[in-house]
């Protein structure tokens, strides 16, 4: 028992080593859990985690978050503080899993960096828990003229690290990582720190990205009729992860029971936010569909093997393959 906990830790240091990927910042671990890192060139910055929804760096949080990705792409203010408590917007007498919030800021106050993730139990197609977790990397943000500094990374490691805590805190094991990266997103910064993106070689022998669509939000459901408010839709985007025992491979099984405990998290609302039991069902009814829409794609995948693959690894397969030979899911 004692190898296999010694085991676990190993990997796990490993992981967060390769997080790290060479940062030259010096780092300082407090007793009161929050880090004190020190670049080179532009001071020093404070890594803290926020314990509860009302805290006023909630608010620079989401002020940060809405200016690098547009409002309407993040959770609301009254959703982030409602979900760090461990409570369901809009059903605040039911439990959720709470959000992890970590923010990074400078010498003067001002939070120059955020980090949202939530530790999620992977699913099987009856809602039922594995045992096995996943740390949803829900949003990262770093204030534009402080990248490229290694101040991402720093905050990246801090969110594992208390992703790791908090797995075992409630008998998880953590198995992976995992974000839905939009177009835009550096994918050469989440190779660095070992996420990959998804692919599957299909009968035709192409490659084609994993077809994930982030289901509407959990407060984008109207409680009277069940339906997507308007405006709310579905956003084609990049799924990608890195595991703890770093597998290139994993099936397509494992890949649903990640989805599943997104959409759980994210997209799936309780009975007690709407009005009556034909709204709750339609929502529901709505997002199983989305559900089955991924099952069947990735029945396509040869011998069900889902690829985990680097930028420099797809256009390794693109060069001896053809330039037609990957089909990107992300424009």
């Amino acid at each position: 028992m004692q190898e296999r906990e010694d085991s676990a830790d190993l990997r796990e240091q490993a992981f967060l080593a390769q997080i790290q990927g060479g940062n030259t910042v010096q780092r300082i671990e407090n007793d009161d859990g929050s880090v004190d890192i020190e670049t080179e060139k532009d001071g020093k910055y404070k890594i803290e985690k926020i314990e509860a929804g009302k805290d006023p760096r909630v608010k620079e949080s989401h002020a940060l978050l809405a200016s690098t990705f547009g409002r309407p792409e993040v959770d609301s203010l009254r959703t982030i503080r409602t979900a760090i408590d461990g409570k369901v917007v809009g059903d605040e007498e039911s439990a959720d899993t709470p959000l992890l919030v970590h923010t990074v800021r400078n010498e003067q106050g001002k939070v120059i960096g955020t980090n949202h993730s939530a530790v999620l139990e992977t699913l099987n197609p009856e809602f039922e828990g594995t045992g096995n977790g996943v740390a949803l990397q829900a949003y990262t943000a770093v204030e534009k003229g402080h990248e490229g500094k290694g101040i991402g990374k720093e905050m990246l490691r801090k969110s594992v690290t208390d992703a790791l805590k908090h797995a075992r805190e409630r008998n998880v094991k953590l198995a992976a990582i995992i974000t839905e990266a939009t177009a835009e997103a550096p994918e050469g910064f989440y190779n660095s720190i070992g996420m990959r993106r998804m692919y599957f070689e299909n009968a035709e022998g192409k490659l084609v990205e994993v077809p994930y669509r982030q289901s509407e939000l959990a407060d984008d459901w109207d409680p009277g009729s069940g339906n997507p408010r308007e405006g709310a839709e579905k956003v084609a985007l990049h799924l990608m992860t890195a595991r703890l025992d770093q597998q290139t491979h994993i099936t397509a099984d494992e890949v649903m029971g990640y989805v599943r405990a997104i959409m759980n998290y994210d997209s799936f609302q309780t009975e007690g936010y709407f009005k009556n039991q034909h709204a709750y069902s339609a929502h529901e009814t709505t997002l199983q569909k989305d559900l089955h829409e991924l099952v069947t794609a990735l029945k396509e995948a040869r011998d069900g093997k889902i690829m985990l693959m680097t930028e420099a690894e797809r256009n390794t397969w693109r060069t001896q393959h053809g330039k037609d030979s990957v089909i990107e899911h992300v424009g």
